[in-house]
């Protein structure tokens, strides 16, 4: 799922609580934890937040998450306050959890700049299979290309100082090492990155 779905999510745990005859608590709402985004909502007794909030770690991955938590008694929070006489912050960490869905970053961004979001199996699928293909790059591996390479090589050398006259038959070798290419031309080394 993209982020987009996540918004849709979101907004459906606040459509079912509007439902269900909550209001839309806008006292509390000020400030910021860092969050991504969150919205309060009262039924008159108590406050229940709906938050949208990043996660990362080493061993976990990194994604987002969708919390729906109640404000507890004890923090002395007022529904339907007016904003910065009665009301008070509420704290996302001393919430009373009552739901949690997790979505984790498959992979990287995308090249039009979306992330894709799923499983947290499915993120550690996606992180195996691209530890496999960086493995199976073996950067260390030297592989000589053929004499066809010479012509392409020998456009580049031409383009180093004191070497317009060069001919094919000066380059020895072009060999592809690591992530870019070494030529040698008249026991000289040149290397493309």
């Amino acid at each position: 799922m993209f982020y987009k779905d996540i918004n849709a999510k979101f907004t459906a745990k606040v459509a079912e609580l509007i439902a269900r005859g909550y209001t839309i608590n806008t006292a509390t709402m000020s400030g910021s934890q860092g969050e991504i985004s969150k919205v309060d909502l009262t039924d008159g007794k108590e406050v229940i937040r709906v938050l949208l909030d990043r996660f990362s770690g080493y061993a976990f991955g990194e994604g987002l998450e969708i919390k729906v938590g109640k404000v507890s008694a004890r923090e002395g929070v007022i529904p339907n306050a007016v904003s910065g006489l009665c009301a008070r912050t509420i704290w996302n960490d001393r919430l009373e959890i009552i739901s949690s869905e997790t979505y984790y970053q498959v992979g990287s961004r995308s090249r039009n700049g979306s992330t894709y979001y799923g499983t947290e199996e499915e993120a550690n699928e996606a992180r195996k299979k691209q530890l496999e293909r960086y493995k199976a790059r073996d950067l260390d591996e030297t592989r000589e290309l053929p004499e066809s390479a010479k012509q392409i090589a020998l456009a580049y050398i031409r383009r180093q100082p004191k070497c317009g006259r060069k001919k094919i038959s000066d380059i020895d070798r072009v060999y592809h090492y690591g992530n870019g290419y070494i030529i040698s031309c008249n026991n000289t080394a040149y290397r493309i990155h």
